[in-house]
């Protein structure tokens, strides 16, 4: 793992409120109210990752991780039956504490129904929970809570949702049917295991027999391909996007809900600070400004202050 530290110690001054050069500061707060810290699992161009944490990049510290000495297991294998496929998984994990990512929320659903059927025909209690993004929130935390019960062996098949961020507790095996996307998404996901001391991360890939290339099984050729990428020390580096009006959209009604009202000039200041918003010009901001406040998403008063509108 990486980690990007910022050691600013004083943002830049001076800056006309209109101006579009980033202070490399935190949007309202000030450079020395601390440090931060940016680690990574995945960090495919850390100077890139520098140039976005600070308009500064030399002010910006290159922190890599020692090489680890913690034992990786890792297995591929094709499956042309969807059954014998469950059954491997089923005997795999039955007594684990595992993930099973899906690539699609309809995998998600058919493989869990498949493997507690399996449960139900060796006489064990059902031990498969789904999880993704359509599973209601009180059904995804119930398969949450259940995984972190030590001593009851669970499994949850999912998709991204359980990628990283949740907490599940101690995971003896991750496994994935089919290929991930990216090597980003692959690493991370090998990550849920083994996080303990002395604990060995587990992976094992299923690649299914449905699409074919020159009559081999693009599933398994395109596990073998991010499986190489990874042992290469490779990661997609991030698509920057020059101007991310999404997400300058919530933040400006974020900050503006925050401060109770803001003046344009004033608004306008304190999302320049930040680095995410450097490629926007003034008029990109009064463009969707106006936009905002056509919509009713913003309103302002006869002072000028901007407010919460009522859309």
């Amino acid at each position: 793992m990486q980690s990007v530290r910022d050691s600013t110690g004083e943002g830049k001054r001076g800056s006309p409120p209109w101006s579009t050069r980033p202070s490399g500061s935190i949007p309202g707060h000030r450079a020395r109210d601390g440090r931060r810290r940016a680690p990574a699992a995945t960090l495919g161009d850390p100077e890139q990752a520098k140039r976005w944490l600070n308009a500064d990049p030399a002010r910006v510290r290159l922190v890599a991780a020692p090489p680890g000495t913690q034992e990786v297991k890792f297995a591929i294998e094709h499956f042309a039956d969807r059954a014998a496929l469950a059954r491997d998984l089923f005997e795999l994990t039955r007594n684990r504490k595992s993930l099973v990512f899906c690539n699609a929320r309809a995998e998600v659903e058919e493989l869990t129904v498949a493997l507690n059927r399996l449960c139900r025909e060796s006489g064990l209690d059902e031990r498969y929970l789904p999880h993704h993004g359509s599973v209601a929130r009180p059904v995804r935390e119930d398969a949450e809570a259940r995984m972190k019960e030590a001593d009851r062996p669970s499994s949850v098949v999912c998709t991204s949702t359980l990628e990283l961020g949740i907490d599940v507790g101690r995971i003896d095996l991750v496994a994935q049917i089919d290929a991930t996307s990216s090597v980003a998404s692959m690493v991370q996901r090998l990550g849920r295991s083994g996080r303990r001391a002395g604990q060995t991360q587990a992976m094992k890939v299923y690649a299914t027999e449905r699409e074919t290339w020159e009559d081999l099984p693009f599933s398994l050729l395109q596990a073998v391909a991010v499986a190489e990428l990874w042992r290469e020390k490779w990661c997609e580096p991030v698509r920057e996007r020059a101007k991310p009006y999404n997400v300058l959209y919530q933040q400006i009604l974020s900050v503006v809900t925050e401060c109770n009202g803001l003046r344009p000039a004033d608004l306008v200041r304190r999302l320049m600070e930040g680095r995410v918003f450097a490629g926007m010009d003034a008029d990109d901001y009064e463009r969707l400004l106006r936009h905002m406040a056509k919509e009713d998403h913003l309103q302002q008063m006869s002072d000028g202050v901007l407010l919460p509108g009522l859309a």
